[in-house]
């Protein structure tokens, strides 16, 4: 066939295929067919409302391997499909239109994969926008990515220039993949550049991180502050500067821009009046009739723009701080080693993985979905999830994590959930993004500062009536109250959320530090495990020198905080054993290695360890040995890995066992504990039980008043009965406690990490260890010592300034910056401790990748105000509607 007669054969074929398409996929007519590029006109197929039909369009579109892009051209109605350079266009074209029929294209696994790609684009835009789909590699993307060297993207996206609200949360969103090194953001041209570890993640899987990234960011972002306010009031200064220095013949401009400035609070003043309230709004504009008595703008756009740029200064520090803060809870993972029936092991995206497959990890990987061990030994850190330090040695049936680290070792993990549902996605979800709203303390800050303008402005209209002096008046009226406490209580929440979270602390509930803090009646539901005991040694095998083994086995667990290393160090401390320097510490998989001050090597191993290195028993240790249930079998360990057995090596060769055993109640200690802190707490226990059966488990926890027999709904009902302000514990995953949570002020759940995704709890112990709430009830009186210190300094320096009128003739400017030096002094304080969280945090992940062992110093967070041995009562007030922004001038 001639060569013209075989083009015009396509071309007939292609238009067959768009004049007569399937009746799910009306394409329109072909405008322009060109070697490698076919212009399609269909109004119907690129209006946004017909997204099902696009996508069904790229699905059959990009079926055609030799496809490089299409384009939708909203404005014009067009679709646009062009080719590879390097495609054949004649086989691309025929393959095309036999596509458009609806011919099947490839097997049904790449369908599949191009189906999930295509549902992870973002399609959304303006009517006009243009929205370009391209190919990279076997990844789908609505961005424009080029290669700019080896390990660097260059990302750019046309919408990304109008969504100034998006940044941060892409930046989060983008920083926590794993393997992105380094990202660099310009709103300015909608441009991202990513330096990326290709040993980590491919170019490829990177893309389409990207995609998923950017249509989650584009459904869940919110506005951060503008910056409008704050353009105006530096305009507003700069024109007040002119007028008094330079041009005073721009005072009347100045002081109206500076009374359209404030037009908003002249508003909002009237409308408390109309209610006969008298707050903020109405000290503003006071304030603002006084600046158009004395014709002085100066002062009053000074405090605008430093009302302004706190806020600012405030979301800067938070979006600095956040990814060195969370960076870890918040890591996704885009691939795994996925294990196939033949043995042989290849990456697959994650979203392809599903319950049942097997995932091969090894030594520094980070875990990426969470499952159970079907094979292998391996020490795992879990610190970044359950705040747990030291690695915990992982065995075939234990439980692993997604975003955990594998120290040493190699495991095969049976996949408990798809990607998308584990731990940690549910850690990530929780963290805030920016500004935390329905905060107690905020609402705080609110009304005082409402109730310090009723006092203020009395205090002005006397002074003006004795002294017909309206400097003074000015000068008492212009102190900030407001804009210090408003960024303390944001940071000061943000601080503990961080620092509760490395303590293996969930707050789902942002605002549960604040209401914790008004609440003394615990209530204990029968699901709260009081009747679970606490770990202690229950033996120890040597062959002949107890204490000798103690002490080595206590050495290897100083510094950890599972429950072994605490019953350890318990039980050393009432023998007085003093703990020698150690020397050449090495974590290994299933034993901690180290040598001893003769220089000795010394290893405190576990019983899979001991089996796979064929230790022998010596026989003068047999017989305790049999008398405590250890063997060299992993198959008689304990399934809790809390009371699995130590053994403990010299040289080589076996010197003794550590054995472990459950002992007294959890409760009793933290009841007491608690009671002691706050004497007017109560403890009340709720359960469904007989009484006599309930009553003995309260009896162990030391909690007097018991109330048995009650049903889901009477557990609610009583708890209502108790207190409105109750604290809750339980297990947020147990049948029927729902009720109780929404009666309760604040909901605690001991259900740990392995029940997460079902917990419904306000705060999660996700070390499922009632010794957590000790740690709840601290956080909760930091956070009110930072606060209580936030208010001195800013009440000691509006005082000052306020007496600076009488003592030292200060005018309104004198006066403004006194008081804005006492809210620099606040985020001073507050930005100090997200710093130092932040550095802490940092020196962990340093010490995870790169040390030998897996033993960290505990760090905590520096305070303003040190806690005293008994609790403060703060009760916030309800969250109530606010002005989102005052303007005081």
């Amino acid at each position: 066939m001639p060569k013209g007669a075989s083009a015009h054969a396509r071309r007939r074929g292609i238009e067959a295929a768009a004049v007569n398409p399937p009746a799910s996929t009306p394409l329109g007519q072909i405008v322009r067919l060109q070697p490698a590029r076919l212009l399609i006109e269909s109004p119907a197929l690129v209006d946004p409302v017909a997204e099902a039909m696009a996508r069904e369009f790229l699905c059959r579109a990009f079926g055609v391997g030799e496809v490089a892009a299409v384009t939708f051209r909203r404005q014009t109605g067009q679709i646009d499909v062009r080719l590879d350079a390097a495609a054949n266009t004649a086989a691309a074209w025929a393959k095309m239109a036999a596509a458009l029929r609806g011919a099947p294209s490839g097997d049904a696994e790449n369908q599949a994969r191009l189906a999930r790609r295509v549902a992870a684009l973002s399609l959304v835009g303006p009517v006009a926008e243009t929205v370009q789909v391209s190919r990279h590699g076997d990844a789908l993307t609505t961005w424009r990515v080029s290669q700019s060297g080896d390990g660097r993207l260059l990302f750019s996206h046309p919408a990304l220039r109008r969504r100034r609200d998006v940044l941060h949360r892409l930046r989060t969103a983008l920083s926590s993949i794993h393997g992105v090194e380094t990202l660099t953001i310009n709103a300015l041209t909608g441009r991202v550049r990513v330096r990326f570890d290709p040993q980590l993640i491919d170019a490829s899987r990177l893309v389409v991180a990207f995609e998923e990234a950017w249509r989650s960011v584009l459904t869940e972002a919110t506005p951060p502050l503008s910056s409008k306010k704050l353009v105006a009031a530096s305009g507003l200064l700069g024109l007040a500067l002119a007028a008094r220095y330079l041009r005073p013949a721009l005072r009347p401009l100045a002081l109206l821009g500076v009374t359209l400035y404030a037009l908003p609070n002249l508003l909002q003043a009237a409308r408390q009046l109309s209610r006969g309230e008298i707050g903020l709004p109405m000290l503003y504009s006071v304030g603002l009739a006084f600046m158009l008595w004395s014709g002085m703008p100066l002062s009053a756009t000074v405090m605008a723009v430093f009302m302004q740029s706190w806020p600012h200064l405030s979301q800067r520090l938070v979006f600095g701080c956040d990814q060195r803060l969370f960076g870890n809870s918040r890591r996704r993972f885009v691939w795994a080693r996925l294990r196939q029936d033949s043995g042989i092991e290849r990456r697959v995206d994650i979203d392809r993985l599903s319950a049942g497959d097997v995932i091969h990890l090894r030594t520094g990987d980070y875990i990426p979905v969470d499952g159970v061990v079907a094979e292998g030994l391996g020490a795992v850190d879990e610190d970044m999830l359950t705040g747990v330090v030291g690695a915990i040695d992982k065995v075939p049936g234990d439980r692993v994590y997604a975003s955990t680290f594998l120290r040493a070792g190699s495991l095969a993990v049976r996949v408990a959930r798809k990607a998308g549902q584990s731990s940690a996605s549910v850690v990530s979800a929780a963290l805030p993004v920016g500004r935390i709203i329905n905060l107690p303390s905020s609402a705080e800050a609110e009304r005082i500062a409402n109730r310090n303008a009723k006092p203020a402005l009395a205090l002005a209209a006397l002074s003006l009536a004795l002294t017909r002096i309206p400097r003074m008046s000015q000068v008492i009226i212009r102190p900030d109250y407001a804009t210090a406490p408003r960024l303390s209580a944001q940071l000061s929440a943000i601080t503990g959320i961080a620092e509760a979270l490395r303590q293996g602390i969930l707050l789902r509930t942002p605002n549960a530090l604040d209401r914790l803090l008004g609440a003394n009646v615990y209530v204990f539901d029968d699901s709260a495990g009081l009747d679970r005991s606490q770990v202690a040694v229950a033996a120890i095998i040597s062959a002949g020198d107890d204490e000798l083994a103690l002490r080595l086995a206590t050495t290897a667990f100083a510094r950890r905080g599972d429950a072994r290393a605490a019953a350890l160090r318990k039980a050393s401390a009432q023998r007085r054993i003093v703990l020698p320097d150690t020397f050449r510490r090495r974590r290994v998989a299933g034993a901690i290695r180290f040598e001893d001050e003769f220089g000795v090597e010394v290893e405190v191993a576990t019983t899979p360890y001991v089996n796979y290195m064929e230790l022998a028993v010596p026989h003068t240790l047999a017989p305790a040995l049999a008398e405590a249930e250890i063997t060299t079998d992993p198959k008689h360990d304990p399934s809790d890995p809390d009371l699995r057995p130590l053994w403990i090596t010299r040289a080589g060769k076996i010197v003794g066992a550590v054995a472990f055993k459950r002992s007294a109640p959890f409760g009793r200690s933290v009841v007491e504990t608690l009671q002691a802190r706050n004497p007017k707490a109560r403890f009340v226990y709720l359960a469904k039980s007989r009484q006599k059966s309930a009553r003995a488990i309260a009896m162990r926890a030391g909690i007097e008043t018991v109330i048995a027999g009650l049903d889901a709904s009477a557990k609610a009902e009583t708890i209502r009965e108790l207190s409105r302000q109750a604290i809750w514990v339980g297990d947020g995953t147990a049948r029927g406690v729902q009720p109780s949570i929404a009666a309760s002020a604040v909901s605690i759940s001991v259900g740990g990490v392995a029940t997460l995704l079902d917990d419904a709890a306000d705060v999660v112990l996700l070390q499922s260890d009632l010794d957590g709430l000790l740690t709840v009830r601290q956080l909760a009186q930091a956070h009110l010592g930072r606060l209580r210190s936030d208010y001195r300094k800013v009440y000691v320096a509006n005082v000052f300034a306020a007496a600076g009128a009488f003592v030292a003739g200060f005018g309104g400017l004198q006066a403004g910056l006194l008081s804005n030096l006492g809210t620099g002094l606040v985020f001073a304080a507050r930005c100090s401790d997200l710093r130092c969280l932040a550095q802490a945090s940092e020196r962990r992940d340093v010490i995870r990748l790169s040390a030998p062992t897996e033993e960290l110093e505990a760090e905590f967070v520096r305070q303003d105000s040190p806690l005293v041995d008994q609790e403060i009562l703060q009760s916030f007030p309800d969250v109530i509607n606010q002005p989102s922004s005052l303007d005081g001038v």
